[in-house]
């Protein structure tokens, strides 16, 4: 059976090397990345990554990309980075040596087992709406099968509720929220810019890996014809179905992008199932969905989503939004409760069905730029630094790079 196999089955017998771990010297300068599991070339750990590996070439810092997807390994290696599979001897050393491990989620976006005795950097994945962690789910509520799922996770899967080092927000609001959610005091919170933002407004060198070359050299092609690139994000729904194609008529709003000049993009969430045959409509594309949004997010004209967050990152572009609330009414009563009223802070334009979808998208371009005062507002709150996203001197200084 493959070692990949085998860890996954039997990984809670690791727990002797985990604490093993804790005693072992560590360098200061290995930094390790990974993101979802080790699944995915993305969000703020691929950003930061890349910021690094391109403009902090420092004599010694060694910035290793970790994870369980050869053909990443393989594109990073081939344009000059450094990565490594997981279950490799090369990737086991560097494991047990590097002081820092950065991720979005847990730990285990890179290796949990060996990570004990490192510092562990969360740069999370996303300015929260919905309520997450503890405010979503909190233990004082059925209180016995709670502990009893508490015993469970945390023999076999400790690192949802390992203790971090470091957590970043993006504002002194998120830094509340965050506090609250993972129950971590402040001082271990940073308020910086998100990596992944960078990439909305320049390019950089490495971006390309991790999403589908191909679909970003069509939707480039197109944009350099003179079509406008709508992107269009529904989020994940755990209780109300994710069905946004049953209230999506295609084939007429592929008549309307042919018409108008339109390539309108799909992106599912990565935990949705949908399907959803795009082969035969012209203007109409269904992008992968692990791949990284973000450089597609850059070349695009206008966003459609409806209680993704992304929505936050995108004010920063000041591109058009549409809010698609199909099922707001439903949506609201049977999935997560939320940290800020919809209506103060989605601004943009909203639609309820899709005829109110299209007269929208006849508008949006041809219309002077609405909402551009709320937005700023927003802003505001949301990003303590929306005027210079490169700057990135907190998250420095935890790292210990100069």
């Amino acid at each position: 059976m493959p070692l990949n196999k085998i860890i996954k089955l039997f990984g809670f017998f690791l727990w002797p090397v985990y604490f093993v771990s804790r005693f072992i010297k560590r360098d200061n300068n290995i930094f390790l990345f990974g993101s979802m599991g080790g699944k995915r070339f993305a969000d703020n750990p691929k950003y930061l990554y890349l910021i690094l590996s391109n403009y902090y070439k420092i004599e010694n810092k060694k910035y290793i990309w970790i994870s369980r997807n050869k053909e990443i390994v393989d594109m990073l290696k081939s344009r000059g980075f450094s990565s490594y599979y997981l279950y490799s001897i090369k990737s086991f050393y560097y494991l047990f040596k590097a002081k820092y491990y950065v991720f979005d989620i847990s730990s285990n976006d890179i290796f949990f087992w060996f990570s004990g005795g490192s510092i562990k950097i969360n740069l999370w994945h996303g300015i929260p709406l919905k309520k997450i962690a503890y405010d979503e789910y909190p233990f004082s509520r059925y209180k016995f099968i709670n502990s009893v799922v508490y015993l469970f996770y945390k023999i076999f899967v400790p690192w949802r509720y390992e203790k971090i080092s470091c957590l970043l927000a993006t504002s002194d609001e998120i830094k509340n929220i965050f506090s609250s959610s993972f129950r971590i005091p402040k001082d271990k919170i940073i308020v910086s810019n998100y990596p992944r933002n960078v990439v909305m407004l320049n390019n950089i060198k490495g971006e390309e890996v991790g999403i589908s070359i191909k679909d970003f050299y069509i939707i480039a092609k197109y944009k350099e014809k003179g079509y406008k690139i709508i992107i269009y994000l529904p989020t994940f729904r755990g209780n109300t179905g994710d069905d946004f194609d049953k209230y999506i008529r295609f084939r007429i709003l592929n008549e309307f992008c042919v018409k108008n000049r339109i390539v309108f993009a799909i992106k599912e969430h990565p935990m949705c199932k949908i399907n959803l045959d795009t082969s035969d409509l012209s203007n109409i594309m269904r992008l992968g969905k692990y791949n990284d949004i973000y450089p597609f997010l850059r070349i695009s004209d206008a966003l459609i989503t409806d209680y993704s967050s992304v929505f936050f990152d995108y004010y920063l572009t000041q591109k058009p939004i549409i809010f698609f609330w199909y099922d707001l009414k439903e949506y609201l009563s049977k999935e997560r409760d939320v940290y800020f009223d919809y209506n103060k802070v989605c601004v943009g334009y909203k639609v309820f069905n899709f005829e109110e979808l299209l007269i929208c998208l006849d508008q949006i371009f041809t219309s002077k730029l609405r909402h551009q005062k709320q937005v700023e507002k927003i802003l505001e709150i949301f990003f303590a630094k929306k005027d210079d996203i490169k700057n990135m001197d907190e998250i420095l200084e935890i790292l210990n790079i100069r």
